[in-house]
Order: structure tokens, then sequence, then C-alpha cells
């Protein structure tokens, strides 16, 4: 695990879970550390949670089998008696503190075989057993800059002709019914639909200014974009191709949007998952075929937003509640913030989506939600407060090589930040998260390291430059040292 212990809250408490396929039958390895010290293992039937074999689909819900409740007592004995909450790590990943921080279990911590693990339903199971917060370690070592008096949310909302089988407004309205104030924050929703949505909208928007300024975007504005092509598997694509995703896009091409919620029904193909969309903005008649989008054109629509953080929700007649769990799985390896899937069949008291809306976005919530109906993927020192003089991991880099350092006080202001600068940001933070990560024991492998830290402070002082001719503020540490760019 790359992160063992966080300033915010000490050691924390790490379950590590992973496949043994070499065993008789498969068997399913838990691994309980608190901070590096290591506190137990236990090993139980995978058919047991609803893993038949390695790559196999397994079965969502609610676990009843002897396994699941063996695995929840032996927490109850390990876990300290306070509500401190659980981190899980799916494969365990690579540690570079390994060689300080060895597990007695398996050494210096190493990948491990997963499968499907991760689209389990651990917080529906782990939850309300263990009485505390079930969270997910993210796959991104790094904690993003983030803007801390203003809130852009962008909500896209597409119930496929192919996929839906009950009226939508339900489920919208069990979403936008959840959306807290934020007292300290000037918030704006962004709303994107289809065109038999926008009457509810329009009835939408009056109980939502209370709370948020609402910008509607009238699906006309797509209509030059076309009908994506029907096929029955997901595009691989180098760029955006999606009219829904092009929309969204050029719509918000002037903000920096903070994060994008998905509501739409998942989809499952060779193993990966997608999001299934009607054939356009304009067009919702195709009853035979959805349109699919992938991990990589989303991320790719994230990347060009500068947006931190997604959200998925998976209604209750989700037509692959597979399709959207194992894309929240895939999204965490791009975007460098919280990556949320919210379970709504889960959810009957419809109050946990408010509770990890507020851990997620608010200035005051710092304690994380004990929801079962959420999976959360996020940083352990994500409520640390932004100005804290508290080291946390990878903050230096974050400083050196990305835009954190010279342009801080411009995210901490009231002021937009442009889109093109928060995507900078962006791509700046992922390139930092993959360094950390990378090997540099040998010779060959350090020098790597200083070229490619030579490249990404050549990049952000790049960008705080043209930042400067912008006219946005930068703080005078940001040019130090810096290289003329002509």
């Amino acid at each position: 695990m790359y992160i063992r212990s966080t300033r915010q809250s000490g050691a924390l408490n790490i379950l590590n879970a992973w496949l043994d396929p070499e065993s008789t039958t498969l068997s399913l390895i838990f691994e309980v550390c608190r901070g590096a010290e290591y506190l137990g293992s236990l090993s139980l039937p995978a058919s047991e949670f609803g893993l038949s074999d390695f790559d196999t689909m397994p079965a969502f819900g609610r676990w009843f089998q002897p396994g699941p409740k063996t695995l929840i007592s032996w927490l109850q004995a390990l876990l300290p008696k306070d509500e401190t909450p659980v981190w899980l790590s799916f494969g365990t990943h690579p540690d570079p503190a390994g060689a300080e921080s060895t597990s007695p279990r398996i050494g210096r911590t190493q990948s491990r075989p997963s499968g499907y693990l991760a689209v389990l339903s651990w917080e529906l199971n782990l939850v309300p057993a263990l009485g505390r917060p079930v969270l997910r370690m993210q796959g991104l070592p790094i904690r993003p800059l983030t803007q801390h008096r203003t809130l852009h949310l962008a909500i896209c909302c597409s119930f496929s002709a192919a996929k839906q089988t009950e009226p939508p407004h339900d489920t919208l309205k069990r979403i936008f019914d959840q959306i807290p104030q934020f007292p300290q924050q000037s918030v704006t929703l962004h709303l994107f639909a289809d065109l038999e949505l926008q009457p509810f909208f329009a009835t939408l928007q009056a109980s939502l200014q209370s709370r948020s300024q609402v910008r509607i975007y009238p699906p006309t504005d797509a209509a030059k974009y076309g009908d994506a092509e029907r096929i029955s598997s997901v595009p691989d694509t180098s760029d955006l191709q999606n009219p829904w995703l092009l929309w969204m896009r050029d719509s918000l091409a002037e903000v920096g949007v903070d994060a994008v919620q998905f509501v739409t029904h998942g989809y499952a193909a060779r193993g990966h998952g997608a999001l299934a969309f009607a054939e356009s903005p304009m067009h919702n008649e195709d009853r035979r075929w959805a349109r699919f989008v992938g991990t990589r054109e989303i991320s790719m629509l994230m990347d060009q937003l500068g947006a931190w953080s997604v959200l998925l929700t998976s209604s209750p007649d989700n037509y692959s509640v597979a399709g959207l769990r194992i894309l929240h799985d895939e999204l965490t390896e791009f975007i460098s913030g919280p990556v949320m899937l919210y379970e709504m069949r889960d959810d009957p008291a419809q109050s946990d989506l408010r509770s990890a809306y507020e851990y997620v976005f608010g200035a005051d919530a710092t304690q994380p939600p004990a929801a079962g109906a959420i999976s959360l993927y996020t940083h352990p020192d994500w409520k640390q407060p932004p100005d804290s003089d508290e080291e946390i991991p990878t903050q230096r880099w974050l400083g050196e090589f990305t835009l954190s350092g010279p342009l801080h006080d411009a995210f901490a202001s009231a002021n937009e930040v442009p889109a093109w600068l928060a995507a900078g940001q962006r791509t700046l933070e992922r390139s930092v998260a993959k360094m950390t990560l990378a090997a540099e024991e040998t010779e060959s492998g350090r020098a790597e390291q200083a070229g490619r830290q030579e490249a990404l402070q050549f990049t952000a002082e790049l960008f705080a430059r043209f930042a400067r001719s912008e006219g946005i503020s930068i703080t005078p540490a940001g040019l130090t040292d810096a290289k003329e760019i002509v």
C-alpha cells in the first residue's frame, strides 16, 4: 500500500484483499494492517462472496454465507474500538516505502491478482456490521489542488430508450433532493439532459436555485454533433467522439469544472465498464442499442474540463450494475480526486448521497460518510485543510512540479479558474502521481526520474507564465529559478 499513514488521522486501518487462484478452490485472502503494523491474515472461499471463479462476474448485494460472517467477526476483533474508517485495497498496491515498512505476511508489499473483487458490494455489507465508514484507497496517491470558495458541478442525465424501464423523474428527484447547501461556497450546477427531460428540469430549477445557481444547457446546442454510431462494443478512441461528451466539453470551455456526475445506465463488455447514453441529446429513439462510452473517453472529458472528481449514479433499474461498478474501479487510475458510485437501490432512506456530497465537496464536513450505498475512492488526506502546514504525501513534488505552488492563490480565491488552466493542473498531478509510484532503485531509473521531473517543471513554468500573461494572479515563488521560455 503506497500510503500507510496520514497526518490527518494517524495510522490507517487497511484491509488488503486479493485472490489466490492457485489453491484447489479459488480463495479470497485478507490482510489487516494498522498503518505499517501487520495485524493478521485470513483465507476464505471466494465462492461465499459471490465469486464462482476468477473471470466470472460476481453476484452483487448482501452476503449471507458463512465466509462473510467469519470475515466480519475477524475484523471486529482486530480493528480498534472506535469509528475510524476501514480503507480497502484490492490486489495490494506496490509500496515505495516497502524496504522500510514491510508486511510480515508477504514481505515487501507487491501486486496481487484481484479479478472482480472491486465490484462486490463491500460497503453495503461492512458498514452496518462494523459501525464505521468503509472507504477505498485512491488509485493515484495525491490530493488534487482544488478551488476552496467556488464549486462547479456538472450533472449529465441520459436514460437510453434501449435500457430504461421506469420513468426517470423519480430517480432524478431522489438525486437533486439530496444536494445540500454549501454555505461557505458559491455553488453552480450545470445540467445536461435530452429533450424529453427539459420540462422536468424547468420545474426542478426553482427548487434548486434556493441552494445554488443553476444553468440548464439546451439540447439544441448539441444538434451539430449528430447521433453517435450504433455499435455493440465500447469505442477505443484517442479523442472525444460521443455527442454528449462533446456537448459538455464545448459548453463548459470557459469554466473550470470541479466534478462531473453521470446519471445513466451501465454497460459491461469484455471485462470493462461503460456508460450507456441515448444516441444524442436530441434523439432518444433507438430501443435496441444504447451508445456506450468507456473509461478512456470519460477520462479525456475530465482532463479537458479540468475536473478532479467523478460521480456515477446507479438507478434502481440500472441495466448493468456490473458495468458501472467496473467503470468506477477503472476510473480511479485516471482521476486525481474522489471517484464515487451511488447505488440507489441500497439507500431506501434516501440520505447516503447527501452525506457523500457533504464530505467530498463541503468545507466543513471532516468525517467520511458511513454509508452502505456509497462506494468512494479517495485520498486519506482529502479533508486535511488546504492551507495546513502539515506535510501530506507527495506535497513537496506537487508544489515543485505542478501549479500548486505558483497558482495556489488563484485556486484559493473566489474567482473562477478557466478550464484550460484547471486541465493543465490535472495533467501535471497525474504525472506526479505516477512518478511517485515509479521505481528509481537503479542508475537508469534515477536518470529517467530526473528527466520526468525536468519535463514537468518546464511544463508547469510554461503554464504559469501563460497564466500571468492572461492576468491570473501568481505568487512570486512560482517563478523562482524559472527558465526563460521563448
